[in-house]
């Protein structure tokens, strides 16, 4: 990126910590879930809505990971539509389950999966 001009670098830079933003929210999320006290006092359906949104949203960060780590994906057209089709499920399964938590999990949840599922789109309409 020698000699890039500056608006790039600012990119770059917004770029890497909204991702840094959705990863640590996720992993914020765990680490309240891990505590328990905030779910202790869910009900039962509550509790299963929102595991269902962590492995959702886990899935979402699989997917936003695997993009990064197997660099084929982006320059083969087919590779690139089987990736894609697995961005709109997790969010879809994950925005209305992690409504169901309560406090600083359901919001962790949220951010983490509307951020990774906003860059995952924005990188399908960038092809």
């Amino acid at each position: 990126m020698r000699g890039a001009p500056l608006h790039v670098y600012i990119e770059a830079a917004v770029f890497l910590v909204l991702c840094l933003i959705a990863l640590g929210s996720f992993g914020y999320a765990v680490w309240k879930w891990r505590m328990g006290t905030e779910t202790r006092k869910l009900p039962l359906w509550r509790q299963v809505a929102t595991m269902l949104a962590f492995l959702a949203v886990a899935t979402q960060v699989g997917v936003f990971a695997v993009y990064w780590i197997w660099p084929q994906i982006g320059r083969d057209y087919i590779m690139f539509g089987q990736w894609a089709r697995w961005v709109d499920p997790p969010f879809l399964v994950a925005l209305p389950c992690a409504t169901a938590g309560k406090g600083a999990v359901r919001w962790s949840l949220l951010t983490a999966s509307v951020l990774l599922f906003v860059f995952c789109f924005l990188i399908t309409l960038s092809a």
